[in-house]
């Protein structure tokens, strides 16, 4: 099961990649890249009950899905201490970009939930400050967490 990250806007977006999940066939996908979302799926069922933005998108990663927009790293465990190595973080730095840069102006929000899930209304509202955000203060992604970012 893959993470689906989804995001709205005000505005369209520009200056971003759009592309489905892999472009063309055997090429890998980008690091960061945005398809548009319909309001409604296949099935009629609404995405955006809870969205205020006009402008909804599902954010992809460097691995076709969400996935990669979560921070990977191998966990070494020793008696005297626990280490998170860190590694993968293209998507993540890409995504902390896109989120400082489109948050300035315009209110940005964003749902990650399990693909499974994605018409399921969120469960926590979070607000983030995104002008102090940095790979170091990273947020995890949680299912079914509705996200605002302010500036």
């Amino acid at each position: 099961m893959c993470w689906s990250v989804y995001i709205a806007t005000p505005q369209a977006l520009s200056g971003v990649t759009f592309s489905t999940a892999w472009p063309k066939y055997g090429s890998p996908p980008p690091a960061l890249h945005f398809e548009e979302m319909l309001d409604e799926d296949d099935e009629g069922n609404l995405y955006r009950p809870f969205f205020k933005g006009k402008h909804l998108y599902n954010v992809g990663s460097d691995s076709g899905c969400g996935c990669n927009l979560q921070r990977s790293y191998i966990i070494t465990t020793t008696p005297e201490e626990t280490i998170f190595d860190y590694y993968a973080d293209e998507s993540p730095l890409a995504f902390i970009d896109f989120i400082k840069n489109h948050s300035r102006e315009t209110p940005l929000e964003m749902y990650v939930v399990w693909e499974d899930d994605r018409r399921l209304q969120p469960l926590e509202n979070v607000a983030i400050d995104a002008k102090s955000l940095t790979i170091d203060s990273y947020f995890e992604l949680v299912s079914r967490r509705f996200y605002t970012f302010c500036w």
